[in-house]
């Protein structure tokens, strides 16, 4: 599972770092990349489990844009959502304006994608594609 921020390379933050970081939220670690200090965007990625998260008809994601963390969590549920992803002040710009959201389905050779947190060694991409739904959207 992977959770981006797209904070323009805004290099104000305490812990602002390029490469590969780990950032902790309530016992859980969540491995953060941003590939240079000009990069606009910090990306973390947590194995998830897919049957867990993705095994229903349907599933709940939710952003909480707090002033100074943003938190992301997903569930079959909106009584049962975990946190699938962390970031706060100290380490992205967390802007006061309006959030655009976007939602994609992309699939990354781990080779590639620096930081993965397992192997991919020869397991393919989907053969076919996977197509997304959004039912619903609420912004409160």
């Amino acid at each position: 599972m992977c959770c981006t921020n797209w904070d323009l390379a805004c290099w104000e933050p305490r812990d602002f770092k390029d490469g590969c970081q780990t950032i902790s939220y309530k016992g859980q670690t969540f491995w953060a990349h941003r590939w240079d200090k000009t990069y606009r965007a910090i990306t973390e990625k947590s194995p998830e489990p897919d049957d867990e998260l993705f095994g229903s008809p349907y599933y709940y994601f939710q952003i909480d844009w707090e002033p100074t963390e943003i938190i992301w969590r997903i569930g079959p549920s909106k009584d049962k959502l975990r946190v699938v992803g962390y970031v706060n002040y100290t380490n992205t710009s967390i802007p006061n304006n309006q959030m655009l959201m976007i939602i994609t389905q992309e699939f990354h050779n781990t080779k590639w994608w620096v930081g993965s947190a397992y192997q991919q060694d020869n397991i393919p991409f989907p053969k076919n594609d996977i197509v997304g739904e959004i039912y619903e959207m609420t912004i409160e």
